[in-house]
This record gives structure tokens, sequence and C-alpha cells, in this order.
């Protein structure tokens, strides 16, 4: 039930106070309480809205359709949306709204059913807090997350369960006990707040939580248990104000740092490139092709090059993604790239009509950065930058008496006017094309410039501009079909041919979920049957005839799987195999070859280990998420069964012809 009228006012305010989330709480009551509880009544009868604790807790719930509509609510006016979970049901249910985070109460901390649905249904971070838990419950529930590195995507809490909690029992220094305990292998550690005030925020920001959880509302006078430890709007907005002041006082003096550089063109002072911000427009809506930034492109989404090179470039410091797409979040939080950050651009600088100049300057206005900052754009629908052409990008500006840049392809076209007037080239003087210097076009690629010359500007370039000279290939800019296919023949000709050092010898390929749909099929006698797809059969044969030994390795351990592999010829096929890295080692072994000259493909949690530590690894559509999430596996666009396998070999048959 609940008040959406409400809720909403309460995310405008969130909003208006410049908090990051807005976090709100789904139980089912029916599950979360036993009869007894549910049927009692409310132990402070004048905070009640139902007969009983039961009908209360009922009352005060929004359904799962309803948070949706939350969740669609929060992405218009700008905030994330979060979600606590108190039960499994609730856990299904808030997983499939796939919002920014899911948070754990202390109160369920321990309950594994529902945590083990968050660890391997939920593929965004998962926040837990530790009040009413014990130091042993603590490492039980870390080591719950420690398999297959889970927890990279823990934020771990201090908190004191109670309501209002006195300031000498909030713990502060349970911040530095976690921080020192977990810090090495969980995301972060946060501070959720039950105390009145603001005035400890800033020290468990100082502490080390770099996230701070307060519970919110419109007045603190209404009916409710909560009210009363909660901030008022006026409260909120002072609290992210400090923390905001707190954040840039806390850094050192930078006396004779090597970041300092003389402004060759004005030659009166120094200035300081603190930082290079990379960033990344994304947004939902496109005409031509839909959703075309995490559109497949060469195995990966279209956003994966670019944010793939920006990782690897050595003078970026972060590199943000604006969007305002749901989709594009929980595909870019899948690479788990390091440097990489979501910002929830504003619908009104999502639409078509939008220009990347108000993103821009939207990041801005929210973001703390030094005035002689670098911001470097890129469009992620020109793919073929590189990690060096950032860096040489952002060597030029540094090093060159220029105030910005933008990347620029060579063309060597005769340009005309609409008027019949060369725009180029003196026609009467028909140069060669070996002796035409050719007309620079700006190809999209990334643009450089200062956040001091941005805001002043309000454009993406300004003062006196230099130009990065990219090859010719890399002014095509991907907006309709046509420049896709092009794209994909550019990309693979010159940057993954040239990028592509691994010699793939041996290509391997698990089968249930791979070479099959991962249906068992009957017949009325009750013999098993697999359909196979014979597409794949013909690509193991076209490695084969690049002298690339071939194979399939599962744990299955059936005839039905060893008739497939002797009638297409395999080189090898490996049955009921439970460690399939163990035995692949010993195969390279005795091939004399590395685990980086191996391609794996495969679909779910037994064929991780082996898709990790594969020089090439690819999944079908389908695969399981854990497998999904595995940091630079192709994900293909066919469906296990379907073809998978061809299309991956075809991939390979591109470097290797």
């Amino acid at each position: 039930m609940g008040e959406m009228s409400i809720a909403k006012e309460l995310v405008d305010l969130a909003k208006a106070a410049h908090a990051n989330y807005a976090k709100f709480q789904k139980r089912h009551p029916k599950e979360l309480l036993t009869e007894e509880q549910y049927n009692s009544p409310h132990p402070y009868e004048p905070y009640s809205f139902g007969a009983t604790y039961g009908a209360h807790r009922e009352f005060l719930e929004f359904s799962k359709e309803q948070h949706q509509t939350l969740r669609d609510y929060c992405q218009e006016a700008g905030i994330g949306y979060a979600t606590s979970v108190w039960d499994s049901t609730s856990a299904q249910e808030i997983t499939l709204l796939n919002p920014d985070y899911i948070k754990v109460p202390s109160a369920c901390n321990l309950h594994f059913e529902m945590l083990e649905i968050l660890r391997d249904s939920y593929q965004g971070d998962i926040h837990i807090s530790f009040g009413m838990t014990t130091r042993a419950e603590e490492k039980q529930i870390v080591k719950f997350f420690q398999e297959n590195e889970y927890t990279r995507r823990l934020v771990l809490y201090a908190c004191t369960s109670g309501y209002p909690v006195p300031f000498e029992d909030t713990y502060l220094l349970e911040i530095v006990r976690l921080q020192e305990s977990y810090g090495e292998i969980v995301k972060a550690i946060g501070f959720s707040g039950h105390h009145l005030g603001i005035a400890i925020d800033q020290a468990a920001y100082t502490l080390g939580a770099t996230w701070l959880e307060r519970h919110f509302t419109r007045d603190r006078t209404l009916k409710g248990t909560d009210h009363a430890a909660s901030l008022e709007p006026g409260g909120l907005q002072k609290l992210v104000r400090d923390l905001s002041a707190t954040y840039k006082a806390l850094r050192f003096k930078k006396h004779g740092d090597s970041r300092y550089r003389i402004n060759t063109k004005r030659k009166t002072k120094i200035q300081e490139v603190v930082s290079v911000t990379a960033f990344v427009p994304a947004r939902c809506g496109s005409k031509s092709i839909r959703l075309k930034n995490i559109r497949p492109f060469c195995g990966r989404p279209l956003l994966y090059w670019c944010l793939n090179a920006l990782e690897q470039a050595k003078l970026v410091d972060r590199v943000v993604v604006a969007t305002d797409c749901q989709e594009i979040t929980s595909c870019v939080k899948g690479f788990e790239l390091s440097k990489v950050s979501i910002f929830q651009r504003m619908e009104v600088n999502a639409r078509d009509q939008s220009s990347t100049e108000e993103v821009i300057l939207e990041y801005l206005d929210k973001t703390e950065m030094a005035p002689e900052d670098l911001l470097l754009l890129v469009q992620a629908t020109t793919p073929f930058s590189t990690a060096e052409d950032f860096d040489a990008g952002i060597l030029q500006i540094q090093k060159t008496p220029i105030d910005s840049l933008l990347s620029c392809s060579r063309l060597k076209r005769f340009l005309w006017d609409e008027s019949g007037k060369p725009l180029n080239y003196q026609y009467q003087l028909r140069p060669r094309r070996q002796d035409f210097s050719g007309t620079m076009m700006e190809n999209g690629a990334f643009y450089l410039n200062s956040v001091k010359n941005i805001n002043s500007s309000k454009n993406r370039l300004s003062g006196t501009i230099g130009i990065y000279e990219m090859p010719a290939f890399a002014s095509l800019e991907l907006d309709e079909e046509d420049d896709w296919l092009q794209g994909e023949y550019l990309m693979k000709k010159y940057i993954l041919n040239s990028n592509t050092t691994k010699l793939i010898r041996l290509f391997l390929s698990d089968v249930d979920g791979v070479l099959t749909d991962a249906g068992m099929y009957y017949t009325e006698k009750g013999d098993e049957l697999k359909k196979f797809n014979t597409y794949d059969g013909m690509g193991f044969q076209l490695l084969q005839k690049q002298g690339v030994k071939v194979g399939i390795i599962t744990k299955e351990d059936r005839e039905l799987n060893r008739r497939r592999a002797q009638k297409l010829g395999l080189d090898f096929h490996f049955h009921g195999v439970d460690q399939k890295l163990k035995l692949v080692e010993e195969l390279c072994d005795k091939l004399e070859i590395g685990l980086e000259e191996v391609a794996y493909i495969g679909d779910d949690v037994n064929d991780k280990e082996l898709l990790e530590a594969a020089g090439i690894a690819a999944c079908p559509r389908n695969a399981q998420n854990v497998i999904k999430r595995i940091p630079g596996i192709i994900q293909l666009e066919t469906l296990g069964g379907s073809g998978a396998v061809r299309e991956f070999t075809e991939l390979l048959l591109e470097v290797i012809v």
C-alpha cells in the first residue's frame, strides 16, 4: 500500500538536498513475521497504522509495481534508487528491478537464503549493515561472499541498532576496525547513523566511511517510530554541504609535485594538473539503432571498447559514464573496470534535442573538480581510440601552448560547397593524391579541455585549439546499420588484429548450455536426447583447417556427448571432468603451450575458473550472470545450442587468418 505521493515528495526533497541516493524498504510481512508476531498488536499503539502489527506493516508496504514506479521516478529526478530487502521474496522482486544497489539491514544479515539470492542472482553492489552482529558473525557473512570474489561487490556498514542512538554508543572507531579487517577484500566501508543531528557524520567520513546513510523525513514530528531519529530536508542539505567541504579539505599540500607544469603560452605562472577525468555520455535514446551504446560490437557491448581503453590509459585518473539508462548502468557495472563510475544524468539533459555540453555542465556543477583539471570527453560511437591515443592527446595539451584539443582524421577528398566553389583545393591545379595533404575532419572520438575553460565558454572547445590526428579509418561514426557492419570490419582489421599477440593453438568448448540449449529431452521409452547445432560443428572444422586443436570438456559423462565428439572428429573430448582448469593445464603441458594460447567457451559456474585463466574466453548470450561478469569475457549474441560456438570461432578466425 504505502503513500506514493509522500514517497515522491521525499525523492524530490532528497534530490534538492544534493543526496546521491534515495533508499526505500521492501518487506513481505507474512513471510518475515511469525503468525504470532503478525497477529499481535503494535508494541506502541499510537504509532500503529493497523489493528495488528502485521496489518500495520501491510499498510506501509509498497508493491513491487510501486517500487518500479519509484525507481523510474528516481531516474527522472536524477537521483539513484536503492532498496533494503528483509526477506527472500523481497530480494527476488527487487533484484528484477536491478537497482543501483541493494541493502541488507542488520536484522537480516544472517538470513543466508536471502543472501544467496542476492549473491547469485543480482549483479550490482550489496550493502550490509553490521548492527547487532558479533565479530564471528561478521566473518561468517564475509566468508559467504568470498567464493568467486563476490566480496568485491560488498559495502559493509558500521552501525548501532537503536532509534535514536546516543553519541557514546555510535562507536565510530568500528569504521577503522572494519577497514583494517576487510578493507582489502570488500568494495568499501560505510556508516549507517541512527543518531540525532549531523555533528559526527564528518568524523565517520574522515575515519574512512565512504558511504553514509541517514534516515530522512519531511517532518520529525510525524506518526511513526523512526521520524524522531531522522533528518529533515534542512538537516540533510547541511549534512551534504559539510561532507562536501570535508572532502575538499582532506588532502595534502603538493609542493614540488611532479604534476606541476609551466604554462608555456603565458609563462607567467605555474599551473597544476591535478587529475584527468574521462567523461563518456551514453543515453538510452537512439533513433537509428536502439540502445546502440550497449549493442554488441565485435563480441562486446559498444561502450566496452572506449571504457577498456580508458581503463588502460596511464594518464586517465577516473572514468565517468553519464547515463539516464538502467540497462546501460547494469551493463557498465558488469565490466568491473576499476576507474569507471556512473553519473545519473537528468532527464532534461538526455532528450533528443539535448546537447553534450548540457550534460557536461550538469556534471561539473555537481562535482568537485579543480579549475585546472582536465576533462576528456569521449564518444563511444567512435570506438577506434586506444589507450595510447588518449595518453598522447593528454601529453599534447600538457606540453604544447594550446588550451583545448580535439581528435581528427585526415580526409583526402576534394570538397565543394553547394554553390559550386571548391573548399580545399584549386580545381585548375588538381593535385595528385600523393601530393595532396588533405583536410582535417573532426572524427568525434575525443576532446580535451580544462574545467575552467569549459565553465567559462560553455563549450567543449575554447581558446587556442590543437588537433590530435588519428588514422583515416577512425573517421567512421556508428550511427546507422551500414556503419555498424563497416565498423566491425575496420575494428577487426586495424585494432583487434594489431592488439592481438595471442596465438590460439587450442580451442575447447563446454557441452550443455553451449553446444546444446541446456535442455534434456526424453522419448516415451525414457531414452535421453540432446539437440546439437550443425553450425557449431562446422566451426570446429574451420579452426582445425587453420591448425588449431579443438575439443570439448564437460562435467557430464554421457555416451551421447562421446558420439557427437567422434562424429565431429574432434582432437580431444573429455567427460566427467570436475576440475576443468587442472585438466587443461595438464593438456597444455603435454602440448607444450601456455594457457594464454587457449580459447574457451562456457556458460556456468563450473566453467568460471577455466574462463578466467584462458587466453580468450567467451560465453553464450544466455550464460549465467556470474559468467557474464568475468572481466574481458566476450559476450556472444547467440544463445547456447543456436550456433554460439560458430559465432565465437568466426571471431577467432578474424584474428587467425
